[in-house]
C-alpha cells in the first residue's frame, strides 16, 4: 500500500474524512489515429451516491475525448463502494476492455489479474497501475512551493489522522524546525493550535484538514496576528470557503495539479471548445481538464499499437509511452517507474500553484516538477 494511503474521491485522512478529492508527444503517433482497430475503454467513477466523486460531473469531457475515435468508452457508476468496484472490475473484463480509466481510487486486483491497464487516479503500485492524477504530488507539492516563497520553519495543521501528510511534507525540504497541531474533526476552536503554530516563530504553515476546517484555520491565523503564508490542496477550497472568508481569503495558497482555466492557454482553450462541441451544457473546470487527459493518454497508447488494441498491447503501448500526449493541459507524461518501491508507478509528479486574492485565483506559479521530493518524502 504506498506511503499516503492513495486517494478516494480525492484524498483520505485517517478512517475518517476525505478532501472533498506543452503541446507535445516526444515521437509517439498521433492520438487521434487510435491504432488499427476499435476497442472499448472503461470509465470508473462514483456517479451516484453520498460522496460524488470530485470527478463526477467530467463524464462529458471523457466522451468528447473520445468521440470520433476508435474508442467506444463504456461509463460504470461503482457509487464508491466496494461492491460497486468489484462489479465494474467484472464487466471490464467481460467486456474485453483496453484499459480502464479511474476517476478514483479504486480496488485494481481484478483488473491487475486481468492484466487491464488502469489510468488516472490509482494505487501507484500494482503493475497495471499508470498514476496520472498528480495527486500524490500535492502535499510534497505544498512544501516546495512554501520552501521557495523563503519558509524555512514549517508549521503543518491538519485534521487527526492525517500523520502520513505530515510525514511527507516534513521530509520534502530541509526545513529549520517542523511544528505539528492536528485538528479533532468537530474542533469548535482551533485557537490553540494556532497560538502554538505562533509561539514556535512559524514562517509558514501547509494545512491538509476537512474541507470547513479551512475557514476556521484561516480565520484563527488573522486572529492571532500571524501573517505568514497558509497552503492548502486546491481541491478542497470550494468557492463557499471563498465567500464565507470574504478578504480573510487574500494571499491563501493553493495547489494544483490541473490548470485553472480562469488562465486560458491555448490549450486550455481548444479542449474546452472540444469538449463544449460534445456538450454544450458540460461544466469546464479543473477536473473536466485533467478528465480529458487521462483520455488523451489512453488514445496515445492506443495509437502505438500494430495490431488489435486490447488489455496486452495497450499494456505494452502504455509502458513504453515517453512524452505522453496530453493536449497541452499537463506536462507531457513519460511512463518510467519512479525509484520508491510504493510510489513506483506514480507518473505525474508537476503540480502548480495559485494565490487567492479578491475571490479569484491570481499569480499562477507555472508547472513545477517535485519528483525529487517526492521521491525523498516517500522513499
Amino acid at each position: 500500500m504506498p506511503i499516503y494511503a492513495r486517494i478516494g474521491s480525492f484524498a483520505v485522512l485517517g478512517l475518517a474524512m476525505s478532501l472533498v478529492v506543452a503541446l507535445c508527444s516526444s515521437g509517439s503517433a498521433s492520438a487521434s489515429s487510435s491504432g488499427g482497430s476499435t476497442y472499448s475503454v472503461m470509465l470508473e467513477n462514483i456517479l451516484s451516491g453520498p460522496q460524488l466523486s470530485t470527478t463526477g460531473t467530467s463524464t462529458p469531457a471523457f466522451q468528447a475525448a473520445f468521440h470520433g475515435t476508435k474508442a467506444k468508452l463504456i461509463v460504470c457508476d461503482d457509487k464508491g463502494t466496494d461492491a460497486g468496484n468489484l462489479l465494474c472490475q467484472h464487466e471490464a473484463v467481460q467486456d474485453h476492455v483496453a484499459a480502464i480509466i479511474a476517476g478514483h481510487q479504486v480496488n485494481e486486483s481484478i483488473a491487475s489479474q486481468a492484466g487491464i491497464p488502469v489510468v488516472g487516479v490509482t494505487d501507484g503500485t500494482s503493475n497495471v497501475s499508470f498514476e496520472t492524477s498528480g495527486a500524490p504530488a500535492l502535499f510534497v507539492g505544498m512544501a516546495v512551493a512554501l520552501y521557495k516563497e523563503g519558509c524555512r520553519k514549517l508549521g503543518f495543521v491538519a485534521t487527526e489522522g492525517a500523520e502520513i501528510y505530515q510525514t511527507q511534507v516534513s521530509k520534502s525540504e530541509p526545513w529549520k524546525s517542523v511544528t505539528t497541531s492536528y485538528l479533532p474533526i468537530n474542533a469548535p476552536d482551533v485557537t490553540a493550535p494556532i497560538a502554538t503554530m505562533k509561539s514556535a516563530g512559524v514562517q509558514c504553515i501547509a494545512e491538509v484538514s476537512l474541507p470547513a476546517q479551512i475557514t476556521q484555520v484561516v480565520t484563527a491565523v488573522h486572529q492571532a496576528d500571524l501573517k505568514v503564508p497558509v497552503i492548502v490542496p486546491g481541491i478542497i477550497v470550494t468557492p463557499q470557503i471563498i465567500q464565507s472568508l470574504g478578504s480573510l481569503a487574500n494571499g491563501l495558497l493553493e495547489v494544483v495539479s490541473s490548470p485553472d482555466p480562469t488562465f486560458p492557454s491555448a490549450a486550455i482553450k481548444a479542449v474546452t471548445k472540444k469538449i463544449k462541441a460534445y456538450d454544450p451544457k458540460a461544466a469546464v473546470q479543473q477536473t473536466e481538464l485533467l478528465g480529458y487527459v487521462f483520455a488523451q493518454i489512453v488514445l496515445d497508447g492506443a495509437a502505438n499499437v500494430k495490431g488489435p488494441v486490447n488489455a496486452s498491447s495497450m499494456m505494452k503501448a502504455l509502458n513504453h509511452l515517453r512524452g505522453a500526449n496530453t493536449d497541452g493541459i499537463i506536462p507531457p507524461i513519460s511512463m518510467v517507474p519512479r525509484a520508491p518501491a510504493n510510489d513506483r508507478r506514480d507518473f505525474d509528479t508537476n503540480i502548480q500553484t495559485y494565490k487567492i486574492e479578491n475571490a479569484r485565483l491570481t499569480d499562477p506559479s507555472g508547472w513545477i516538477n517535485v519528483g525529487t521530493q517526492l521521491d525523498r518524502a516517500v522513499g
